[in-house]
């Protein structure tokens, strides 16, 4: 140990030895620094453990959640068009998408044709008469004849005048439908000549699924 010995002008740096006193003072300060330092170091991992742990079941917890979540949107998307008998729309043979009605709020669509710009492969062209169309996979037909229209099961265009049902584009009010299913592909074998090309049908609300009254309005 150095000790300083001072006199009025020099300073004197010289060697000292210490008492048993201050040896046994020395020895218990930096034993209990380790002491210190052990404690602060356990409890440091204790704590990083238990975040660990909580964070594992907090990730749990998430993924449980989303996997019910998802369950429930699962039972949802039970579809008929595709072979006029419920299944989920990812067992089906056909290419199959449903547009829900949240979807239809989600975008705030005003007509049957923004519905439709939501499915995959599935476009709206015109003619130059001004004839709106509906094409599928880039394939299209004059008055979209080839493309079946359904209400509720329910073939639209029975006429060749009728055909592709174009008045439902704009006279359907959206607020009304609670899902579109739409099978893109030959469905002749179940719907006739007229779904050569794709089969889009439009399922309605019911009364039960009404909850009060519900009012829209549109100009223009």
């Amino acid at each position: 140990m150095i000790k300083y010995l001072y006199s009025t002008r020099v300073r004197i740096a010289a060697f000292v030895p210490l008492s048993l006193r201050e040896r046994d003072g020395v020895r218990g300060f930096k034993k209990a620094q380790i002491v210190t330092a052990r404690t602060i170091y356990s409890l440091l991992v204790g704590t990083l453990v238990l975040n660990s742990s909580a964070f594992a079941e907090a990730s749990a917890e998430h993924n449980t959640l989303e996997q019910e979540l998802a369950y429930l949107a699962a039972e949802k998307q039970v579809v008929t068009t595709a072979s006029k008998i419920p299944e989920h729309v990812d067992k089906t043979i056909a290419s199959t998408t449903v547009i829900t009605q949240d979807d239809i709020a989600h975008i705030g669509a005003r007509n049957l044709l923004d519905v439709l710009r939501l499915v995959p492969g599935i476009g709206i062209t015109q003619t130059n008469l001004g004839i709106r169309r509906i094409e599928v996979r880039g394939v299209s037909t004059q008055l979209s004849e080839k493309v079946q229209m359904l209400l509720n099961g329910h073939p639209l265009d029975h006429n060749l005048q009728n055909a592709g049902s174009t008045w439902v584009y704009d006279d359907l009010p959206v607020d009304t439908i609670k899902r579109v299913e739409v099978v893109r592909g030959p469905g002749s074998a179940l719907y006739g000549a007229n779904s050569f090309l794709a089969v889009i049908n439009i399922i309605t609300q019911n009364a039960k699924d009404l909850n009060g009254l519900h009012t829209s309005a549109g100009w223009g």
